[in-house]
């Protein structure tokens, strides 16, 4: 919803409706965007980023249609989580305004989504299975993933699919694996004081040696070290 406008419904529905409003002293409108090369980069991290700035850039389209189920489940229980909070005798701001850009992320990561799905010349089988590996991984990070319940959801050879998954986005598929759970796991660390064990596990890296070698990999840094460091930066 536009800011400063009056919105009007054109019938009544039964439907729930959700006014999301925020701010935000850097939002500004893109023209001329390259949709798909701006995907590739985002969901793959091709390393095509022409600055600092277009990691750190969420795309939000100004129309969007939630396709994906899963994306739409997400979005109700996103919103509702907010009103609750927002209700709470003890308003949670920092929580809140989480929630809100974890959502403001999953509507870009689907928007992006859709843009590669439309863009015919690279909208191959392959392609597209690589896109739901995608959504299944982001799912069930903090789940055990093996080969074989790979090869049982998509219908596939594990090697093949690994090859084509590390084709197009740089990764093999337990490499991604856990640059997602690392990933959750130094969110974790910023935003909450759950112990190092805790954070392993709700990442689906249960064995805290394993998940220390793991975050040092991706990181350079151990765990205790990582949340040293944030609490020192404030």
């Amino acid at each position: 919803m536009e800011p400063n406008l009056n919105h009007e419904g054109f019938e009544k529905h039964e439907c729930d409706y959700y006014y999301v409003h925020f701010d935000h002293p850097e939002i500004r409108r893109r023209t001329n965007l390259d949709a798909a090369a701006v995907a590739r980069h985002f969901l793959f991290d091709d390393g095509s980023a022409q600055s600092a700035e277009d990691n750190d850039t969420c795309y939000l389209p100004k129309y969007s249609t939630l396709t994906n189920k899963s994306s739409l489940h997400y979005a109700f229980h996103a919103m509702d989580e907010m009103v609750n909070l927002y209700r709470r005798k003890n308003y949670n701001r920092s929580l809140t305004a989480l929630k809100m850009s974890e959502l403001f992320i999953e509507i870009s990561r689907e928007y992006l989504l859709n843009q590669l799905q439309n863009d015919s010349s690279k909208n191959t089988k392959s392609f597209m299975k690589v896109h739901a590996l995608l959504d299944y991984i982001h799912q069930n990070y903090a789940q055990k993933i093996i080969g074989s319940d790979i090869e049982r959801e998509f219908e596939c050879n594990y090697d093949y699919m690994n090859r084509v998954f590390s084709k197009v986005t740089g990764h093999t598929i337990t490499q991604y694996v856990n640059l997602v759970r690392i990933d959750h796991a130094k969110e974790l660390i910023e935003a909450t004081h759950l112990s190092i064990g805790e954070i392993g596990y709700l990442t689906g890296l249960n064995d805290p040696y394993y998940f220390s070698k793991v975050f040092k990999k991706y990181t350079g840094l151990s765990p205790s070290q990582y949340y040293k460091k944030i609490r020192e930066r404030g």
